[in-house]
């Protein structure tokens, strides 16, 4: 599994440059994987068509990182947790269950 970089952190993916704006859990392949919630460089956010969501295995080069303190490593380190927990888990799995509890979120949660 490839480190996580901080927000702000600019990767090269395909000779292409983007910024590094969060991070999330996406597909890679078939499973789970953390990755990045990206925008292009130097363009950066325009609409929400200018961000793209790809696995932190995909990006060839840390061009440069961005700011980290120690709530940001804690913040990485427990992504990087989730991701290896749930690496056997089929994507498709793991998309039913977010779906779920969004579901159960939207009708108030426990206290409906």
């Amino acid at each position: 599994m490839a480190d996580l970089v901080p927000i702000g952190s600019v990767v090269l993916i395909d000779e292409r440059r983007f910024v590094v704006m969060g991070h999330r859990m996406t597909r890679d392949g078939e499973g789970v994987a953390a990755g990045y919630v990206l925008v292009p460089y130097p363009l950066g956010f325009a609409d929400a068509s200018s961000l793209a969501v790809v696995p932190a295995s995909r990006v060839d080069e840390v061009v440069a990182e961005g700011f980290s303190n120690e709530a940001g490593a804690a913040h990485l380190e427990e992504l990087d947790g989730l991701a290896h927990a749930l690496a056997d888990i089929p994507y498709s799995e793991y998309e039913s269950g977010v779906q779920l509890l969004r579901e159960f979120a939207e009708k108030g949660g426990a206290h409906a």
